[in-house]
């Protein structure tokens, strides 16, 4: 795992407002970055916060951990334990296996917790999406791709709308094995996004 200390205050510099997806090659909650680094990522977000930081881990008890320490520095530099509104945490859940990650989730302090359904390569079903602000669905892509039952797509989807999830429906393949990005289910397309974030 290599560190780039010197991108940290990228953000500061892009003045114009952006979604940025931390870490979108990796894990933000990897044991092998340090704490302290961890906690720079969020000094800067905290600065330059005209951006929305999207922050997504498979290791949501690391995640509930770093959480605590950031809520700690939020109130150092606001008086305040209320986390920011462009904030977001989320958690990949590739089938109903991972539910634990969401439980954990639902503990997290973010105004906006999100659920990256993606690859979907199982049902989920049975899930309980209460306090879960949106749902990301999609297709496995690349040369190993493992098939997606677009019906459980649907169930997601159903579960979304049962709960007041925002329901986004992102990628499939075709039958060639190519991607398809906001593909149609049951005649549109589900792009919806949470409320409450900027």
């Amino acid at each position: 795992m290599k560190l780039w200390p010197e991108r940290l205050e990228l953000p500061i510099r892009w003045k114009k407002p952006r979604k940025i997806f931390v870490n979108s090659m990796s894990d933000w909650c990897h044991e092998d970055i340090p704490d302290a680094f961890v906690l720079s990522m969020f000094t800067t977000m905290l600065e330059a916060q005209w951006h929305t930081y999207q922050l997504l881990t498979k290791r949501a008890p690391r995640m509930l951990r770093l959480a605590e320490m950031m809520t700690d520095l939020i109130e150092e530099k606001t008086g305040s334990r209320a986390w920011p509104a462009h904030i977001w945490l989320g958690v990949s859940v590739e089938s109903e296996a991972q539910r634990g990650r969401i439980t954990l989730l639902r503990q997290a302090p973010a105004r906006i917790r999100f659920v990256s359904y993606e690859p979907a390569i199982g049902s989920i079903a049975g899930v309980d999406l209460t306090g879960i602000h949106w749902l990301i669905a999609g297709a496995e892509s690349g040369r190993c791709a493992r098939p997606m039952d677009e019906d459980w797509v649907r169930e997601a989807r159903d579960l979304c709308q049962s709960s007041g999830t925002a329901f986004f429906y992102k990628q499939k393949l075709d039958e060639r094995g190519h991607k398809v990005p906001l593909p149609e289910l049951d005649g549109r397309i589900w792009n919806e996004y949470p409320t409450g974030g900027k």
